[in-house]
């Protein structure tokens, strides 16, 4: 069986209630504060991010590079124009050019020239000192005798030997005794350049 509330009871309930409903309004209180602070400090981290992020775009905008600094390196030099050679470069260039083959040409034709020079020049020293044997001469012994020779850059005789006999051995015995007779040749010319010489020297024997 019920019992009915008494006076007493409903003082009890009502103080329960007022407890519950204190305790119900400081939960949501603090909820709402701890909501509160949460929220403040979401927007203050927003807002630092937002500055920053404002910051970043306004420094990228400063050193935003331009269209000629943003080419590469090795694209730029693609399109660098040849150095054109100057009219009066390339033709001084031709001209030294023409001058050092004309100088080349020049040098080996003087060579030439010297070269001739100085084999006429033992040819006729050697027939000035020509050794002709009288036995031979009376008994009408003639001809060509080719004896070759090595000179020394001062003239001086190395080597000599008969490479083209006559039919006549006093003949090719007096062309030796001839380039002995000489002794000395003159010097190699120096426009030649050479330490040694190999001439081959006619010697010619005729009676006159």
């Amino acid at each position: 069986m019920i019992r009915p509330m008494t006076a007493e009871d409903y003082k009890f309930y009502e103080k329960k209630l007022m407890l519950f409903s204190l305790s119900f309004v400081l939960i949501c209180h603090a909820v709402f504060l701890f909501y509160k602070k949460i929220i403040v400090e979401n927007s203050e981290l927003y807002a630092e991010l937002f500055s920053a992020h404002s910051q970043v775009q306004t420094v990228v905008k400063i050193v935003v590079p331009t269209k000629e600094q943003v080419v590469p390196q090795k694209a730029k030099q693609k399109f660098v124009a040849p150095k054109v050679t100057e009219p009066k470069k390339a033709l001084k260039k031709e001209v030294q050019k023409v001058a050092k083959i004309a100088k080349t040409e020049n040098v080996a034709l003087g060579q030439q020239n010297e070269m001739t020079r100085y084999k006429e020049d033992i040819r006729e020293l050697v027939m000035a000192n020509r050794y002709y044997p009288r036995s031979a001469q009376r008994l009408g012994h003639t001809g060509r005798v080719v004896v070759s020779i090595l000179v020394s850059k001062e003239g001086r005789i190395l080597t000599k030997k008969v490479d083209h006999l006559s039919p006549y051995d006093s003949l090719n015995s007096a062309a030796l005794k001839t380039i002995d007779k000489v002794g000395v040749f003159p010097p190699i010319p120096e426009i030649l350049k050479v330490s040694q010489l190999d001439l081959e020297v006619p010697i010619v024997f005729a009676i006159d």
